[in-house]
């Protein structure tokens, strides 16, 4: 089993539905303007039921891996760092490849649904750094 073909399937995987979300979401980030119900979590973030869906969707394929070789305790670990490290490729990409945000507007002012953390004169939204930190620990821990 090539555990760096996996990784690079599911990194993949995430590039795509960035360039997906995009498309859907155009102008309209976090899904203000899909169709469907719309719960919300806290004052900034709501779960919408296109986001469910389409998470859903791609957890599936993600996961994959796991339904084709059967649970493997490497592979397991290989999908939630991948999974982890994607989440946030996919956040960046989107607003790379959508043509209504770009990385000018990829800030606290403009992107108000992120808590953000400010690090000097750079700013990272706060479940960046958690994706990080379970990427790494699930590479510690499972992986290595």
């Amino acid at each position: 089993m090539n555990t760096l073909l996996i990784f690079i399937w599911v990194l993949t995987s995430f590039i795509v539905m960035a360039f997906l979300d995009a498309v859907i979401e155009g102008p309209n980030s976090w899904g203000r303007k899909t169709y469907g119900w719309k719960f919300k979590i806290t004052k900034r973030i709501s779960l919408t039921e296109y986001h469910l869906c389409f998470w859903t969707f791609i957890i599936m394929l993600a996961f994959l891996p796991l339904i084709i070789y059967g649970f493997d305790k490497k592979v397991f670990g290989i999908l939630i760092s991948a999974f982890s490290l994607g989440f946030i490729l996919e956040d960046f990409a989107y607003f790379i490849v959508n043509p209504y945000f770009g990385l000018k507007k990829f800030n606290s002012k403009i992107v108000k649904w992120y808590p953000w953390i400010k690090i000097g004169k750079i700013e990272i939204p706060f479940s960046y750094i958690i994706g990080i930190l379970i990427a790494v620990l699930s590479w510690y821990f499972l992986w290595r």
